[in-house]
Parts: C-alpha cells; sequence; structure tokens
C-alpha cells in the first residue's frame, strides 16, 4: 500500500475510536506544515529524476570535467552530489533522483566503480544534518524553534564538511591499504 494511504487511514482509526478527536489533529500546526512540506519537495524531487533534469546534469558536469584525472573529477562529483542536497527535499528523494547518475558519471571519468559506490554511499548520509528538511527527523526536531535556520545550515554544513574531509583522506587511504581500489 502507499504509504500516505497507510498514514491516513491510522489517522481515520485514531479519530474514530476517539483516540483523538479532530480539533486535537487540526491543532498540531507543526506536524501538517511538515506534511505539506515534506510531500511537496519529494514530490518535486521525484519529478525532477523523472523528466531527465538530473541525468541531463550529470551528463554535462562529466562533459565538464572529462579531461581531468579521476581524483579530481570524483572530489567534483562528491561536492556537486553533496551540495546539491540543498535543493533536495530529503536522502531518499536524493539517492533515488541522483545516485545512479553520479555512479555512472564517477565510473565513466576512472573511478574505480567499488569505491565510487561506497564513497557516494557515506556522502549520502552526511547531509542528512545539512539542512532542517534533510530527512524525516529534521523537521520535527527543528520545529521545536530551539534554534534559527541559520545556526541549523552553518553546524550543518561543518559538521558534514569535517566528516568528508575525514573519510576522503583517512578513509580513502584506509580503502586503498585494504584493496577496494
Amino acid at each position: 500500500m502507499d504509504p500516505t494511504t497507510v498514514g491516513f487511514i491510522g489517522l481515520a482509526v485514531l479519530v474514530l475510536s476517539d483516540a483523538l478527536t479532530w480539533d486535537d489533529v487540526k491543532g498540531e500546526k507543526q506536524a501538517w506544515d511538515t506534511f505539506f512540506w515534506m510531500g511537496t519537495l519529494v514530490m518535486m524531487a521525484t519529478y525532477l529524476s523523472k523528466l531527465g533534469l538530473i541525468p541531463w546534469i550529470s551528463n554535462h558536469i562529466v562533459s565538464l570535467i572529462g579531461g581531468m584525472g579521476w581524483i579530481q573529477a570524483f572530489l567534483i562529483l562528491c561536492g556537486v552530489y553533496f551540495f546539491s542536497h540543498y535543493l533536495i527535499a530529503s536522502n531518499v528523494a536524493q539517492v533515488s533522483a541522483m545516485y545512479a547518475a553520479f555512479l555512472a558519471a564517477s565510473i565513466s571519468v576512472g573511478v574505480p566503480p567499488f569505491f565510487a559506490a561506497l564513497v557516494l554511499g557515506f556522502i549520502s548520509s552526511l547531509d542528512s544534518g545539512l539542512t532542517h528538511y534533510s530527512n524525516a527527523t529534521a523537521p520535527l526536531l527543528f520545529g521545536m524553534g530551539y534554534v534559527s535556520v541559520g545556526k541549523w545550515w552553518t553546524a550543518g554544513v561543518i559538521c558534514a564538511v569535517a566528516n568528508i574531509v575525514i573519510w576522503m583522506t583517512v578513509g580513502s587511504a584506509w580503502m586503498h591499504v585494504i584493496g577496494l581500489w
């Protein structure tokens, strides 16, 4: 069943069983706001991929970096993949829309396939705290009102860039030592 259908069935059961009243449901403004924006942003990311924008971007990036060595080209691809998360609603939306295209682009410029798959997978998890809409729990945490958008984005990018630097240096060296590339 579609997840939205399941959610509405659950809501109907809660209201019909008097576990919640309709006024309780209407009073959860932050939850409805989160539901609306996440649904809209995930749908937009899905259609960007279906309409061919993501593969088009991927092909243009490959044409721009095609003459570089694979290490420099892969660093650029990883940077574009990571920072494009500011434009995508969630990790799931980004991975489903962009992972395969960027993996193909990485392999086409000479990045060892297993290494490229792992690094892009790691980067996909690092953007979870990047924005207040990065994953399913981020809007709920942000909605509590303890931090501003600016503080969230600043802390998110500092933590993510620090992790990427560590993973791309120490992690890449370790993967090389154990023979993954």
